[in-house]
């Protein structure tokens, strides 16, 4: 019916049209998949910007924080040193002792190891001691002497032997 040249255009036309449906379907996976890691791309960089926007609140309310507290540190500070000023001049001594004592001594007791405060702060160096101590100030106390029962620290740092 169609004859051999018939036959021929039938299978070239067949051909042709598999390999343009093979090529459209490649071409289409290629552009889908180019698409879908553009998408990603756009999205990670939104995602990096909306990362580094909290970022910065989180570095600005640090910030924030860290200057309340030295404004209530320092306001803190006042108001101690402004009762311990008003107990001096105003009470018996034992009550102005009392009122100038570090929080920590009167909970934990004389015997509560206090740290000693950087210069400038801490208890005014002309404060009433407390009883059983005499008038040096709490940067004087001498550091404990290791005993023989002691491990001294190798140079290292480490306790030794």
């Amino acid at each position: 019916m169609f004859g051999t040249g018939g036959a021929w255009s039938w299978g070239i036309g067949l051909i042709a049209f598999a390999l343009g449906v093979g090529a459209g379907f490649l071409l289409g996976a290629v552009s889908l998949r180019r698409a879908r890691r553009e998408a990603a791309e756009r999205e990670l960089e939104a995602l990096r910007a909306r990362f580094d926007a909290y970022r910065g609140r989180v570095d600005e309310s640090f910030r924030r924080t860290s200057e309340l507290f030295e404004g209530m540190t320092r306001q803190y500070r006042e108001v101690y040193e402004h009762l311990a000023e008003s107990a001096e001049a105003l009470c018996s001594p034992d009550a102005a002792r009392a009122a100038v004592e570090l929080p920590e001594v009167r909970r934990l007791g004389p015997d509560a190891a206090v740290r000693t405060p950087p210069a400038g702060e801490g208890v005014p160096a002309d404060a009433a001691p407390v009883d059983g101590e005499d008038s040096s100030s709490v940067g004087d106390i001498p550091a404990p002497v290791p005993s023989a029962q002691t491990p001294r620290p190798d140079a290292a740092g480490r306790p030794g032997a």
